[in-house]
Order: C-alpha cells, then structure tokens, then sequence
C-alpha cells in the first residue's frame, strides 16, 4: 500500500504533512488548499484597497476589430440591436422606463434570513457601494448602464477587479457591443480597434493573463479582471443573451419609413406629388422616356416629387389647342396620414417590451381604469421589473458575499403609488384582525408604536378591543 493510500484511510506515516493540491504564486510561494483558504478568511478582517485597482477598459471608437482565434459571434449584431434604441421613440423610452424601475429608486442593505448582524460586513458593503465604482461614476449610474445594456442588447456587463488581498475593488461598465465571447465560454475579448484586453467571466477560478488571454498564475498587476454579465436567455445561443424587442424588429423598421415617408412630404414644401398633363402636344419617345424614368426611378428616391413634362407647341401651326392639366397622384388627405397604423406599431412596441402605456405618461380615451389598471401594473411589476430586479441582486451578492455575506444589496421597488396602494392593503389585514399594527408600519419600513402595537384589535364603534397578540395568533 503506498504512502498516500495509507494516509487515505487515517494511517500516520513519517512523510509529514503531505500536500495533496497547491497554488504556486508568481514569486515562488506555495500554499496549500487549506492554507489558501485561511489566507482568504484572514483577508477579510483587512481594510480594503479600493485606490490601487482600475479599470482595463480600452477607451471606445466607432470600428470594433475582431479576428481573434476562437472567439464566437453573437446571432446579431449587439451594436445594430443598440442603435435600435436610438432609432426608435417609444423602444427607447420603454429601456429607460424599465432601467428606472430595476435599479432607479435607490437601495438598501438587506441582512440576510438566517444570518446574525455584523457591523464590519455592514460597513465594508457601503464603503463598496462608495469607492468601488470607477472614478467619475457612482454606484446607481453604472448599474443602470449594466441594466440598459441588458434590455437594448440582451446582455449587460460589469468588469469587476480585485484588490492585492484579492477581494473585490472595482466595478465599472463595459459597453456590450465591445466584447466577444471565447469558445470556452469563461473568456470574453474586449476589442476595441487594434488593441484587445481579456476578461475572465466572474467566479472562474483559472488565472488568465489580460494581454494575451492564456492561463497563468495569480499576478495583481497581469491577471485578467472578472466580467459580471446580465443575460436574458435564448435557444440559439449557448453564449450571448437576445432582447425582448427582437421579435419587433419589423415594427421598428416599419416606424422608421413611415416616418421618412411623412418627413420627405415637407422636405418638398407640403407639394403633393403630381403628373403635368399637356393636352394637344406631341408625346414623343423623348417625353414617354421621361415619364417612364421618373415613375421607375425617380418617384422611389423621392416619394413626393413632381413631374413636369415639356411638350412642344404646335398651336402656331394649326394644330389642336395646347390644354395643361395637373393630376393629384395622392388622393388622400396628408393630416393624420398612417395615424392608425402609426399607434398599431407603438402598441405592438410595447407589448414586446412588456411596458403598459401609463408607464410611459400615454393617456388614451377610453382606456382601461380602476382595479383592472392596477392590475396591469402589478403584472409589470411582477413580470418584468422584478425578476431583472432579483437577477441584478443575486449578480451583485456574488461579488459581495465575499467580504459581506450576511447582506444583500437590495433595489427599492416601490413609487408613490405602490406605497398607497400597499397602505391601503395593510390597512385593511389590520382592520380584520389578520396583522397586528406593528407588522404593517414594518412592512413599509416604519418603526414599531411599542407593545401596544403588537396586539389584534377588534375596531367596534365604542372603540378598539383587544382580542389577541401576535405571539398568541403565532401559537395556531
């Protein structure tokens, strides 16, 4: 039986401590498994360096490179479906209504069920929040880019660095259109004319190095800094996310020309287009050339150009009398011209991105109120806001719980109106004796009254009367 053998099952050698697995260091150190991960729990009681970790982004042009060997295209093209939201009114309104609701209303440190209050860990998460961005943002801004990158492109990234203790330092905001995804699916290029920065996708636990992409052992100053990515899954890829707009691509498209259509009407100064008929005059195969041109040709470039025709005089002659004539090509009035089609495209718009009108400040006669207004927006709060809201939380709590895991950063998800509307809600479970007054005010983060707030009142006309506690109604 051999050394190792015996040692498995709990026989002493001579041999000493015998190190199954190791980590060798750039300046020669050698830890052990066990070792290593007593070095990281010590680093946690370390004071963070946030000062000394920046950020490799490569600063943007309009050419992106690529060429790398090993590198996979996304199924569109990220920069197209950005531009997208530039191009269209109502898509760009929906991605920053959306962005606002996810991570606009401010946070909050949640400690975590289970877990027992830490006043470090507390501190050491709002220093984070603070001093982690890059120079220049703040925490709130660059959440919001990773957030809107995600709903106009399908994906969102976060470059986060590590400190010399090796603990998280830096969060900063790649713009997604600027990376590529390597075939093993844990490396992703960040190309940005000919210069290329490698990142490791975060929680990998292989070393690579940022220049050349290849692994290599722990460096602060050459290994790769983390990628936190945001995706919204889709079948055709295993490596890049798509948006939800992507199945209303042609409604976009369709705003767009309908718009350049309208716009090349008063280009032309409100001229509607018109044929200059000459009656009398001689059509010869010059003019038929000059009609057949500007109805193949012409009429394409320009929707609303005008045709005139020259026709020679032969009224000196003895010839029929010259008649002009100037026929209206379009009949329709131009007021409100693609007015239905126009609000059938916005609809179909919203309805990819899942974002009901009121939100967008539309007020339309006729439209749906009360209960059932209220109930299109609790299902865009509950279907489209908070799951982005929880996948950014869990995001950030993988980078967090390393120095805090007793807490977790949570967004505010509530407007003025979600407020009353929940008053109103826990006003009434107080009014039937299904909570008791302080675990209402807590629900809304107020303070409790004191005991007397802990107890399930009966509210008669001569006055309220007690019927139980809370620890009591717990009892059944």
């Amino acid at each position: 039986m051999s050394e190792r053998d015996k040692i498995a099952k709990g026989n002493k050698s001579n041999l000493g401590n015998v190190i199954t697995g190791a980590i060798l260091f750039d300046d020669g150190t050698i830890l052990s498994d066990e070792e290593y991960e007593k070095e990281k729990k010590n680093k946690l009681k370390e004071a963070k360096d946030f000062g000394d970790t920046m950020t490799d982004r490569i600063a943007e042009s309009q050419r992106i490179l690529g060429g790398v060997k090993g590198l996979i295209d996304p199924p569109y093209k990220m920069e197209t479906l950005m531009k997208l939201q530039l191009s269209n009114t109502f898509h760009n309104k929906c991605i920053q209504r959306k962005a606002i609701d996810v991570c606009g209303k401010g946070y909050h440190f949640e400690l975590i069920d289970g877990m027992s209050e830490d006043k470090k860990q507390l501190e050491d998460l709002k220093r984070f929040t603070q001093d982690a961005p890059e120079e220049g943002r703040t925490f709130s801004q660059i959440t919001n880019n990773f957030v809107v990158d995600r709903l106009s492109c399908g994906n969102g990234a976060l470059e986060i660095g590590r400190d010399r203790s090796y603990l998280p330092a830096l969060m900063a905001h790649i713009p997604f259109y600027t990376l590529k995804v390597h075939s093993d699916n844990k490396r992703w290029a960040h190309e940005v004319d000919n210069e290329i920065v490698w990142f490791n996708r975060f929680g990998v636990k292989d070393f690579i190095n940022k220049k050349t992409g290849e692994t290599t052992t722990r460096n602060y100053n050459t290994n790769a800094h983390e990628l936190l990515l945001l995706q919204n899954y889709t079948s055709m890829s295993t490596y890049y996310g798509i948006p939800e707009i992507i199945s209303s691509i042609s409604a976009i498209l369709a705003n767009k020309y309908e718009r350049e259509y309208n716009l090349q009407f008063f280009e032309n100064n409100a001229v509607p287009r018109y044929a200059v008929i000459i009656s009398g005059g001689v059509l010869d195969t010059q003019l038929k050339g000059q009609i057949r041109d500007f109805f193949s040709r012409e009429i394409k470039k320009n929707n609303h150009s005008t045709l005139v025709l020259e026709i020679p005089n032969i009224d000196s002659i003895g010839g029929t009398a010259i008649k002009v004539d100037f026929k209206e090509l379009d009949t329709a009035v131009k007021e409100g011209h693609f007015r239905l089609f126009r609000k059938d495209l916005r609809d179909e718009i919203l309805l990819a991105n899942g974002v009901p009108p009121e939100k967008l400040g539309i007020s339309e006669s006729g439209s749906l109120g009360g209960n059932l207004a209220e109930e299109l927006l609790d299902n865009y709060n509950s279907g489209e806001i908070e799951p982005i809201q929880t996948d950014v939380e869990d995001l950030l709590y993988m980078v967090t719980k390393e120095f805090a895991p007793n807490y977790k950063i949570r967004y505010n998800d509530m407007d003025i109106q979600d407020k009353e509307r929940q008053a109103k809600i826990l006003a009434e479970y107080v009014q039937k004796q299904i909570i008791s007054i302080n675990e209402a005010r807590n629900d809304i983060g107020y303070p409790d009254i004191g005991p007397a707030g802990d107890k399930i009142y009966i509210f008669a006309t001569t006055g309220p009367i007690e019927v139980a506690t809370t620890k009591q109604m717990k009892l059944f």
